[in-house]
């Protein structure tokens, strides 16, 4: 492979902010020299004078619809969006259809993958019914954790009730895995959906009225209880409540292996988008209030919160089109995993006062860490992959559905403004997007499984003198 020099650039990763230039060797990280200098001839320079070097971005919820009986987006166009948004490694859920439930599906979803990626994947175990005598076999297969539902209408995805949930618990508890669980009260759900369709209630709102608050809150405290009694180590996906982050970081501090996530729509949006956006605002769990969108901020601030989403889910417009009659028609979720890392980063940067380091770790390093792919991902160090994603924090630019790679050309965040541009995503050493184009083809990205980061480590020296090696390793 190509050696890489990168010069001139200001780093941010999870165990500081400094000054150094990158040298890349066989796609991995080779040196942090403070003198550019000492840095030897390279097959490529990059000039990053300007601008910042963050660890490539780990989206660890995206959906690509593939495979699938809906020409949905599947894993070229996805993982082309995700590039040009500065995520490095995606680590895809798993409803498509038929869903990875057992060792032939998971074979289909891997092969799919490996044909149209252009940067690294790991994929997720599912949990229904059928699926739970299979955990041990795909956990060994290298899934990097398992994901269910409490409830769903999905037919070929169902949810499981709280018995199953015990059993799936027990066996990923069994093999250490991380169980990833939808988190809203079924119960809740269905009768709030039959007194709206019995009114006659098809407007936009009607969806948010459909999933209260209550359903999630309920939910997810059941989870919590039933993690403490069986001892899995559980993860709470797209976290849309304030008083939902409190009782995860109670959890926390009571000592159960527990993370979360939550999604920039649950940040940077609010439940009045509905008004404007209708079924393209349309989520599930749904967006809430503005109140509730200013207290997620602390959870994300102080670390409750652990990490970053897409929650990608690239519907066709079509389907999304039919919720303009009836909300409920059109099915929930966004498409826009090409913006998401940026506009977090943005507000999360210029108006919140995140440091970058802090950052690093929210948009890469404790996802790495929580899913066996650290120190190779999530960390600029020596020994690392060579994930990096080069930002101009200084170029205020507009979205435009237009400049999206994904399949279906609708965004949520079309017309919005941004502080926060990828300039370069670098893959292994090799650049996937230099700000414009994809430069690498179909099949590029690499199956990463959950021993990804035990397989020669990185090292546990980096060579840049101000900062000391047990700063490195806290």
């Amino acid at each position: 492979m190509l050696s890489v020099g990168i010069t001139g650039g200001t780093i941010a990763t999870e165990y500081g902010v400094f000054r150094a230039a990158v040298l890349i060797r066989d796609g991995r990280i080779a040196a942090l020299l403070e003198d550019e200098r000492d840095l030897p001839p390279t097959d490529e320079r990059i000039d990053a004078r300007g601008l910042v070097i963050l660890p490539g971005g780990l989206d660890p919820h995206c959906h690509f619809r593939e495979p699938g009986p809906i020409p949905r987006e599947g894993w070229r166009h996805g993982t082309m969006s995700a590039a040009a948004g500065g995520v490095t490694s995606v680590l895809e859920y798993p409803q498509a259809e038929p869903p990875v439930q057992d060792l032939k599906t998971l074979a289909l979803k891997r092969s799919l993958a490996e044909a149209g990626a252009v940067i690294d994947f790991g994929l997720w175990g599912g949990v229904i019914p059928s699926s739970i005598e299979h955990i041990p076999a795909l956990h060994h297969a290298g899934v990097v954790g398992f994901k269910g539902f409490m409830h769903s209408n999905m037919s070929y995805f169902p949810g499981i009730d709280d018995a199953l949930l015990v059993d799936a618990m027990t066996q990923v508890a069994s093999i250490g895995s991380v169980l990833s669980v939808h988190s809203e009260n079924g119960a809740i759900l269905d009768r709030a959906l039959e007194r709206l369709l019995a009114a006659g209630r098809t407007d936009p709102r009607a969806h948010l009225e459909s999933r209260p608050p209550l359903a999630e809150y309920e939910a997810v405290n059941r989870l919590i209880f039933l993690a403490r009694y069986t001892g899995v180590r559980v993860h709470v996906p797209h976290v849309t409540q304030a008083d939902v982050a409190e009782l995860i970081a109670q959890a926390k501090r009571n000592g159960l292996s527990i993370s979360a996530e939550t999604c920039p729509q649950y940040l940077l949006m609010d439940e009045d988008e509905l008004e404007r956006l209708g079924p393209y605002a349309r989520c599930g769990p749904p967006l809430r209030t503005r109140d509730n969108v200013e207290r997620m901020w602390s959870y994300v601030l102080d670390g409750t919160i652990d990490y970053h989403a897409s929650d990608h889910a690239p519907y066709t417009t079509e389907e999304k089109e039919a919720g303009w009659k009836n909300i409920h028609d059109a099915p929930p979720g966004l498409n826009g995993n090409q913006f998401a890392i940026p506009l977090v980063l943005s507000e999360l940067y210029h108006n919140r006062g995140m440091p970058l380091d802090q950052f690093a770790q929210y948009s890469a390093t404790r996802c790495a860490k929580r899913l066996g792919l650290f120190p190779r991902k999530g960390t600029i160090r020596i020994g690392a992959d060579a994930d990096l994603v080069i930002y101009n924090l200084d170029d205020e630019w507009t979205i435009d559905r237009s400049m999206q790679f994904s399949l279906h050309k609708w965004t949520p965040w079309h017309g919005r403004r941004c502080r926060a541009k990828v300039v370069r995503t670098i893959v292994r050493g090799q650049t996937v997007y230099d700000g414009r184009d994809i430069c690498v083809a179909p099949g590029y990205g690499r199956f990463v499984t959950h021993h990804y980061g035990a397989e020669q480590p990185a090292a546990a020296e980096t060579v840049v003198s101000q900062y000391r090696l047990e700063t490195l390793n806290a």
